[in-house]
């Protein structure tokens, strides 16, 4: 990430000061002249961006010394070059044009190197907070994390304030010691977008895309499933704080199931239809259709087959519904599991 001034060399803005657009000359001089000012402009200016602190101390130096000691100098180095004394004026208004616009751009050089650092410093709290995601280390989402954060989930829903945030993380991607789940950003597609009040370099946007794996007992991993992600960070008492952030686009990886669907009678099936609450989305509508179930899953409508009287399955991926036990004709919840991993869970309504 680089900062939001550009040049184009030490000293290649100031070769075009003074040239006339139609004429390609210098203030009308002669070719002599300018090299000479050229030449005087390179050995003099070109250490000013080089070593700007250094060289604006001994410039305010001369300053003091008297404006005499300068011209003094300044016309005994052109009689050694054999400049006419008739010109001698326009080269030192050329130099010390040259100076005032060397000195306009350097707050723009420091703006420009100051942003560059928060903006390092902003990066590096996003890679931590996502290393300590990965490696379970609670401590550390919490200090890297704003106690008023935000995280919006296009399935899961929004999860409001770090205690609830970190608490998720801790169940949902922590919870199985025999489950490795890990986040990895696709780097080439991880953009930072600094913002600003006036000057001052407030908070960033971080978006890209992250992809999900999944390692079961020290299988290799697998990749599970991706998704876009929009961070912001804000920068509060000096040090940097994730307060919202959105996933969402999530596409699963297609894994069939290879359970084998079993025939249930319509009572059977009717004993799970109806509406349910789950944490997924607000409310699940199951319908009986053709030997199996349907159920809207974000506006998307999923077929379960039965795998056993309780139990159904999608094909297309890893996941089973297992039913509690109808006692009165009609189940009480279900359970949602995914790879194997329970995922969600819902109650009758």
């Amino acid at each position: 990430m680089r900062g939001g001034w550009s040049g184009s060399g030490d000293g290649a803005s100031f070769a075009a000061v003074g040239m006339s657009s139609s004429s390609g000359r210098m203030f009308g001089r002669s070719g002599r002249e300018v090299i000479v000012g050229s030449v005087v402009r390179w050995r003099i200016i070109t250490p000013f961006v080089r070593h700007f602190n250094k060289c604006r101390n001994e410039f305010d130096q001369l300053r003091s010394a008297g404006a005499h000691e300068i011209d003094a100098t300044a016309r005994a180095s052109m009689a050694r070059l054999q400049i006419p004394s008739t010109n001698f004026r326009n080269t030192m208004f050329n130099l010390r044009q040259s100076s005032a616009i060397f000195l306009l751009a350097a707050p723009l050089y420091a703006f420009a190197q100051s942003d560059e650092a928060l903006l390092a410093e902003a990066k590096a709290a996003d890679e931590a907070y996502w290393k300590a995601y990965n490696s379970c280390d609670f401590a550390a989402l919490d200090a890297l994390t704003a106690e008023d954060v935000e995280f919006y989930h296009d399935i899961g829903g929004v999860t409001n304030g770090r205690a609830a945030l970190t608490a998720s993380v801790r169940k949902n991607i922590c919870g199985d010691p025999n489950l490795a789940i890990r986040r990895v950003a696709a780097d080439k597609e991880v953009r930072m977008f600094p913002l600003r009040r006036g000057a001052q370099l407030y908070g960033v946007l971080v978006t890209g895309r992250h992809e999900f794996t999944h390692a079961r007992s020290g299988a290799p991993a697998a990749k599970m499933g991706e998704a876009r992600f929009t961070t912001l960070w804000l920068r509060k008492d000096n040090r940097w704080q994730m307060e919202r952030v959105m996933s969402y686009d999530h596409q699963a990886l297609a894994q069939a199931n290879t359970s084998q669907a079993i025939t249930l009678s319509d009572a059977q099936l009717d004993s799970y239809t109806g509406s349910y609450a789950a944490k997924m989305q607000p409310v699940f509508v199951f319908k009986r259709i053709e030997g199996a179930l349907s159920v809207d899953v974000g506006g998307r409508p999923v077929t379960l087959y039965p795998k056993s009287p309780t139990t159904f399955f999608l094909k297309e991926r890893d996941i089973e519904v297992e039913f509690k036990p109808a006692a009165d004709g009609k189940s009480s919840g279900f359970v949602v599991r995914e790879n194997g991993r329970q995922v969600d869970e819902g109650k009758r309504l």
